[in-house]
């Protein structure tokens, strides 16, 4: 599973969800929280905004990527990937099998393992509580 970091003004941050309809992430996570960085010498606070983390598979995540280059309103933007190798089973099928063609799906990968989506049984998506 590939998680795809940002930092990004809050307006563009909520555009992202854009992401799950098109396929390119099974799940998104928009934080609250502003910036604080060195630049040019100075310590800088950048209010209003938000790190998206999309979960996604690294054969999409070029496409979030250059979503988030087109978005982003300065030059040399945070925008990271972080593969992930320990991740509950359920969970990255589940992930696989939201990204992307579903018709590309590989077997197995229907995002239900045998004891629900979840590995305490539950068939909840990531946003329900």
């Amino acid at each position: 599973m590939t998680t795809v970091y940002a930092t990004a003004p809050r307006e563009s941050a909520d555009d992202l969800a854009e992401f799950l309809g098109e396929r390119l992430a099974a799940c998104m996570n928009v934080l609250d929280r502003p910036s604080t960085y060195r630049y040019e010498g100075e310590i800088r606070d950048r209010t209003g905004e938000a790190s998206p983390f999309a979960k996604t598979t690294p054969e999409t995540h070029p496409r979030p990527r250059e979503c988030l280059l087109d978005e982003r309103p300065h030059d040399g933007p945070c925008i990271e990937r972080f593969d992930e190798d320990d991740v509950l089973h359920p969970f990255g099928n589940w992930v696989a099998g939201e990204v992307g063609d579903r018709r590309d799906r590989a077997p197995g990968t229907d995002g239900r393992s045998r004891r629900g989506l979840y590995a305490h049984g539950t068939n909840r998506s990531c946003g329900d509580t």
